[in-house]
């Protein structure tokens, strides 16, 4: 017998999450989702509706909440993990986690358990360790993340001379301010505090504290 949590009963009970499969959950067959709760494992669907799209070789896990308006391809969502209104293709989602609304994985992303992908994040050659929370508006492309860490709201990581891309590589319980550019090639060692607002071209060292920004200039009008 299947068991809910409380939450999941919750939204199992609500009138407007429904649950309609129109054809079996099968390798060739097509799943139509009008709902808010996967009940049990759905593996390599294809099928769209109002709601959701949910194509290619796609696996989602027990206990997921898709929101309406994701569009999912060639991917895999952990379970218990929750998707609003979000693009998540070629990409592994851990259980637990949160994803949008309006959150972009491109391709070729790794997010861990327990973490957040939040509102505006674009995700592209990723890794997100365990229990890493990017939660709003930042760019992550070609950059390995440890676990623990924050990325705050604005960061990006400038991954692209004119010429050719480059990877990053950040470690763990590293927190990087709003607002953070991080140019790309850099390796940031564990445990280390980037400030708001700063650039930062150099590697750092275990328990570094980096700021780089110019202190404002206030001038009264006489």
């Amino acid at each position: 017998m299947l068991s809910l949590t409380n939450k999941q009963k919750e939204f199992w009970n609500n009138a407007n999450c429904r649950w309609n499969i129109k054809s079996g959950a099968t390798r060739s067959g097509k799943t139509f989702l009008d709902y808010y709760l996967i009940p049990k494992r759905i593996r390599s669907v294809h099928g769209k509706d109002g709601q959701n799209v949910i194509l290619g070789n796609t696996e989602i896990y027990d206990g997921c909440i898709l929101l309406p308006n994701n569009v999912i391809i060639d991917s895999k969502i952990g379970k218990n993990s929750q998707l609003k209104a979000s693009f998540v293709v070629h990409s592994t989602v851990g259980e637990d986690c949160t994803v949008g609304p309006f959150a972009n994985l491109r391709e070729n992303n790794i997010v861990g358990n327990g973490c957040r992908v939040g509102d505006f994040v674009e995700l592209k050659n990723c890794v997100l360790g365990d229990n890493t929370k990017a939660s709003h508006m930042s760019y992550l492309g070609d950059v390995d993340i440890g676990t623990n860490c924050n990325i705050g709201a604005g960061v990006i990581f400038a991954n692209y001379d004119g010429k050719k891309k480059h990877h990053s590589f950040v470690g763990n319980n590293v927190f990087l301010g709003c607002n953070c550019n991080v140019i790309s090639p850099v390796k940031i060692a564990d445990n280390t505090f980037v400030c708001a607002g700063t650039t930062l071209t150099q590697n750092t060292q275990q328990n570094d504290f980096v700021i780089g920004r110019v202190r404002e200039s206030i001038k009264h009008k006489s």
